[in-house]
């Protein structure tokens, strides 16, 4: 049987590898679907004239949307490094 320190860390790490990944593709998502409406919506404003004043602030709103989720994203990615290196130093110190 292994022992307990290599039971945690490896826990650790798979506890770390689901969280960044469903974080990673949770932002994507929004970020992607933002982006989307946004480029829609400016399209249409521009050349459908479908009352573009209505239009191109909610498209500029969701374009910042995805902004803020892509910063977002790299802030959870640098957290969650930060705290992965943290526990690995501290079970290195265990040993």
């Amino acid at each position: 049987m292994s022992p307990r320190w290599k039971q945690h860390d490896i826990s650790l790490e798979i506890h770390s590898v689901l969280s960044a990944w469903l974080g990673f593709f949770t932002l994507l998502g929004m970020s992607v679907i933002s982006m989307t409406l946004g480029v829609i919506m400016i399209w249409a404003g521009f050349f459908a004239n479908l009352i573009p004043p209505l239009l191109l602030p909610l498209a500029g709103a969701l374009l910042g949307v995805s902004i803020t989720c892509w910063m977002a994203l790299r802030k959870v990615e640098q957290v969650l490094d930060a705290v992965v290196e943290e526990e690995r130093l501290r079970l290195s110190q265990i040993n």
